[in-house]
């Protein structure tokens, strides 16, 4: 059976599939959304890269017994929003292949991670070993951050180092 368009009728409804839904319904729904929004926006969390998440999360990626990542990715002292939003950055950077999941009321950017790429295994085999991730983490912040090649380049490098290269 095909799948009704959408499309608004005469009478002020809105038909989606095979539901109808009245304009001041769907009205309601997006100034409830909206105000969502606009609460989470004055509630002044910021959305910042966090290396240490972008570390976790392939970590967990990476240990799942298939090729694919969990269901579901929890990280301790993380909500599921700045998760979401990190999964996004990390297909943006290319080390993961993820799908993305950003709705109208999302305050960021969301996606679902399904894989690693060649450059997420890359990164995670120069960052795992924690004594060398927080030697560049510490010399990083001296600096107030860097960009994910200056983060690899310097990982790479104590990965050397302690290679005896």
């Amino acid at each position: 059976m095909p799948v009704p368009a959408l499309r608004l009728t005469s009478t002020f409804t809105l038909t989606v599939r095979t539901s109808t839904v009245p304009i001041s319904s769907l009205a309601r729904s997006l100034s409830l959304c909206c105000r969502k929004v606009y609460d989470m926006i004055r509630s002044g969390t910021d959305m910042k890269r966090d290396m240490d998440l972008v570390r976790a999360l392939l970590m967990a990626v990476e240990s799942h017994p298939t090729g694919f990542a969990p269901d579901e990715i929890e990280v301790s002292g993380y909500t599921q929003e700045e998760i979401a939003y990190h999964a996004f950055l990390l297909n943006e950077a290319g080390l993961v292949h993820a799908v993305e999941m950003t709705a109208f009321c999302d305050r960021s950017p969301q996606s679902k991670i399904v894989s690693l790429t060649w450059e997420g295994h890359e990164f995670l085999d120069a960052a795992r070993e924690l004594s060398r991730w927080k030697q560049a983490k510490d010399l990083i912040s001296n600096i107030g951050g860097a960009s994910m090649p200056v983060w690899m380049a310097l990982l790479t490098e104590y990965a050397k180092k302690s290679l005896g290269l």
